[in-house]
């Protein structure tokens, strides 16, 4: 292979009673990343954050996980650039945050929609995941998956 192809994916699936999600990070910067564990009202989430643009993802009590990559990679790459220049990171980051404290995979799908969290998502609790695509000018694309 000459070259390498450069692409953030992201992956779910059920391997014995477990749901398995996973993705790979392409960033053009060095991401600096923290994982975080806090109580936001009233469920207890873990998440990674990138502490440059605040995007986040991750899971909760409830067996729920959220996990998203970008569909506008332009905008994506350069927002380390755009942050660094004073300029506001995506708000996608705080959305997932706030989608993480609902208690059913119902509400978390609704919220991550009704926020408008952009790009591909994957919304998961062990019984089902829901991979949504949208943009700033498209409605949610919903695929609803028992596993």
């Amino acid at each position: 292979m000459n070259k390498l192809i450069r692409e953030c994916i992201i992956v779910a699936k059920k391997v014995g009673d477990a749901v398995i999600m996973a993705k790979n990070r392409d960033r053009a910067y060095k991401p600096q990343l923290e994982i975080v564990h806090e109580i936001v009202d009233g469920v207890e989430i873990a998440y990674l954050r990138d502490m440059i643009t605040d995007w986040s993802e991750g899971l909760n009590e409830y067996g729920i996980g959220v996990l998203n990559t970008a569909l506008m990679v332009g905008y994506d790459e350069n927002e380390k650039k755009i942050v660094k220049k004073g300029g506001r990171p995506s708000k996608d980051g705080a959305r997932i945050r706030t989608a993480l404290t609902k208690k059913t995979l119902r509400e978390t799908v609704e919220t991550v929609a009704k926020m408008g969290v952009k790009g591909h998502t994957f919304v998961s609790d062990p019984q089902k995941m829901v991979s949504m695509e949208m943009t700033s000018k498209h409605n949610p694309k919903l695929d609803i998956r028992d596993l």
